[in-house]
Parts: structure tokens; sequence; C-alpha cells
């Protein structure tokens, strides 16, 4: 992006830079790093990839993300991604923004369906925005009624947030002092914010300036990558 979108590295201080003074929306899924991890992973593949993609952080990954039986190289280098890619790196624009004044509401989404389970993705990336939008809900495994029922709360929650600024009446601004958000599952509600980083010094920034075609093992290109994910969800987890 940078001379294209921006005329300096974006990726200095995500804290200070490019960041608009307005309300904020934001959220997660429980597995968000699943469908951009490789399944075939070996431990050596999983250690290249840390040394690679989180140079810096490498060896304190590995000791806070070891490999063993119940969490082979696949689940722990899924979990990372998540963290890096999507968890963490929202936080620092929610933490600006509240402290600035701004009305900021967090969500976990949680609403893991017997489809999805049954791809072997867990909760994943992009699971949730059949249920905002309330269409198509048969591809996530939500047209029963209790994927109605929370699609059509998450509909009225976007909705609302347009509208007047506030998803709805029960769900607690986001504040960094007391990082509270919107539980969205079987049962939906407030709760504390449960991110457990292993490091604070994650960031989406890092992980995509690091990313490139040589940081994916058996010499796949960045296309090869992207098509893999693409298909990813007739493939089964290892360890779910």
């Amino acid at each position: 992006l940078k001379g294209f979108l921006f005329d300096e590295d974006y990726a200095v201080d995500p804290r200070s830079q490019y960041i608009n003074d307005v309300d904020l929306l934001f959220g997660f899924n429980t597995d968000e790093g699943t469908i951009f991890a490789d399944k075939n992973l070996t431990p050596k593949d999983y250690e290249n990839y840390l040394r690679k993609v989180y140079p810096e952080l490498a060896g304190e990954l590995m000791e806070r993300y070891p490999v063993d039986q119940e969490h082979p190289p696949f689940v722990q280098c899924a979990e990372i991604i998540g963290l890096s890619a999507f968890k963490a790196s929202m936080l620092p624009y929610a933490d600006r923004l509240s402290e600035s004044g701004r009305a900021v509401y967090g969500y976990h989404f949680d609403y893991l369906t017997e489809r999805l389970r049954r791809e072997g993705f867990g909760c994943r990336h992009i699971a949730e925005l059949n249920f905002v939008f309330r269409k198509d809900l048969k591809y996530v495994g939500g047209d029963d009624e209790k994927g109605e029922e929370i699609a059509s709360f998450m509909n009225d929650a976007w909705c609302n947030f347009i509208k007047t600024g506030k998803p709805a009446e029960r769900w607690p601004r986001y504040d960094s002092s007391s990082p509270q958000v919107m539980r969205i599952g079987r049962h939906t509600y407030a709760g504390n914010l449960c991110i457990n980083l292993g490091t604070t010094c994650f960031s989406v920034f890092q992980f995509f300036k690091n990313q490139t075609a040589a940081a994916f093992t058996h010499d796949e290109t960045v296309a090869a990558c992207a098509e893999r994910a693409g298909c990813s969800l007739r493939r089964v987890i290892a360890g779910r």
C-alpha cells in the first residue's frame, strides 16, 4: 500500500496514524486463523514459519505455543495467526478511539453450528457475516431457530449502530480500562474481553509486512496459498 494509498509506512505506529475520529464497532471470531494455516505443517515447518513471519518474537512464541501431541503445529500456527492478524491488531484502534471519547463497542462471535463443526475449522474467519446480513444462513448451518434468533439480533444491532451509534441497550460500551464486549453464541451476554495474547508485541502490521510466499512451506506461491485457503473448508483440523 505504501506509495499507493499512503505516503509513509503506515505500520510504524497504529495508535497514532490514519485513525479517523469515529465511533467504532469491532470484533472477532473464536477461530480466526484456522483457514489461513496449513494443516500439513511439521514441527520444523512451524519453527521456520515463526522465524520468517515473526523473526523477533519466534523464540518467545515457540515457548508460549509449544508443539505437542495435544497441540499440533497447525493448531498452534492457526492460534498465532488469529491473534496477530485479527484479534490483537484491533485493540490499539479500539483503545485509542475509546480513550479519545468515541463510542466503541466490541463483540466476540462464538456460534459454532453443526455445519461449521463438520467443516473442521471451528468458528472461523468471516463466519459471522451471514448472520450480520441475515442472508444465506444455510451456508454456515445457521438456518434453524437458534441461527435465525442470532441473525435477527446481529442484523438489528448493526443497523442500530449505523442509525443511533449504539448496537443494543444491553451491549456494553468498550473501554480500555474495563474491556467488555458482547459474547455472541449459544448464549449471548456481555462479558470481559478474553484474549490470551501470549505476548504484548503482536501486531497485524508485522504479520503482513513479513508474510511472503517464502513464509509458507512446500515452496507454495501466494496464489497457491490463497487457493488453498479458499478450498480449506473441506479439510479437517488436526486435533479438533
